[in-house]
């Protein structure tokens, strides 16, 4: 069964509930720019690609990769790709992004702790993909299931960001265990001090 917040994303045109989670995001930390380049991992089905476009203007442009099809949008200046983010091949042909997005979520089986494990591997790909394709100051924004490999996430996440932020949007469904840490100023060297 559908809730309220999916229901009313896809009224006004936002294909998900998750477009509201983005939005939520960028009003408080303001993660988006005019002209950035965006790369939007596990995009299907595009609502944070239509909210990214909605941000940086005619002159960025935003990449979404997913294994399932979007639907096409009308702007010209995002492409997708429909693939595995997993697949070296696939990522080395990436350009380099201001801002890096992941709502990645494994196919849960119900069995938390595997489904943690998954999330983290996904949360950790997300980040590999940025050490090779994020300008120097970019940012990611990557999705995790909370668990004790948060932890890991988060202290990987500061070898490579001067300024890391966990967050639970109100968007989020209550039971979920969702969250999303947005890293920010990237620095292409490691901090050997972290």
């Amino acid at each position: 069964m559908r809730d309220k917040l999916t229901i009313q994303a896809i009224k006004q045109g936002f294909r998900a509930r998750s477009y509201f989670k983005i939005k939520e995001i960028d009003q408080k930390f303001k993660i988006f720019q005019k002209n950035d380049l965006v790369l939007d991992l596990g995009c299907w089905p595009g609502g944070w690609i239509i909210y990214a476009l909605s941000k940086i203007g005619p002159s960025g442009f935003v990449t979404g990769i997913d294994l399932r099809a979007i639907d096409p949008l009308p702007e010209s200046n995002y492409k997708f790709i429909k693939g595995d983010i997993t697949n070296p091949n696939l990522i080395k042909k990436l350009r380099y992004f201001n801002i890096i997005i992941s709502d990645l979520s494994p196919k849960t089986t119900g069995i938390r702790d595997l489904d943690q494990l998954k999330s983290f591997q996904l949360s950790q790909q997300a980040l590999n993909i940025a050490k090779k394709h994020l300008k120097n100051n970019g940012q990611l924004l990557v999705k995790t299931f909370q668990s004790e490999d948060t932890i890991h996430l988060l202290k990987e996440l500061k070898k490579y960001f001067n300024k890391i932020r966990t967050i639970k949007p109100s968007s989020s469904k209550k039971r979920s265990k969702e969250v999303y840490v947005l890293a920010s100023e990237f620095r292409d060297k490691i901090n050997t001090k972290s």
